[in-house]
């Protein structure tokens, strides 16, 4: 993508378009048609690479039954003239949410429960030493003190 000279939000513009083809890699970029090709075909491997990545995460919490279905879809929550993404389906976005969502609750439990079960610890820290207090008389200018006599 070095080829094409644009920064992540140029490369990520033109991800995200759905009517992305050579042509207007070339007219964004400003490079002949055959870097505009390359850069094309590049982006459409990233676009692949980003579904692997999204399927291997959801792979990872064991929910591969959960359809991903990547297009291109509005994200309610972006702006109103930029919404169209490449992204997941707002379904299986909801559904990851959440299984996300009672997955945390269930953690936040089982911590509640080990925070509950752990013995608690009776002994206290030392604490430092600071010098000019005098720890015998509880004086707390001692040293100022014993410095002006």
């Amino acid at each position: 993508m070095r080829e094409l000279w644009l920064g992540l939000t140029g490369i990520y513009n033109l991800f995200h378009a759905r009517a992305l083809t050579p042509e207007l890699v070339a007219k964004i970029s400003r490079k002949p048609a055959d870097v505009a090709q390359a850069g094309y075909e590049r982006l459409l491997e990233l676009r692949r690479l980003h579904v692997a990545l999204d399927s291997a995460v959801r792979d990872a919490y064991g929910w591969q039954d959960l359809d991903l279905g990547h297009d291109f879809f509005e994200v309610e929550t972006l702006p109103e003239k930029d919404r169209v993404r490449f992204t997941i389906s707002p379904t299986a976005r909801r559904e990851l949410l959440r299984r996300l969502l009672v997955l945390n609750h269930e953690r936040a439990e089982a911590e509640k429960l080990q925070a509950a079960q752990a013995p608690k610890s009776t002994a206290k820290k030392a604490g430092k030493r600071r010098p000019g207090v005098d720890v015998q008389t509880g004086e707390l200018f001692g040293e100022l003190q014993r410095s002006e006599s």
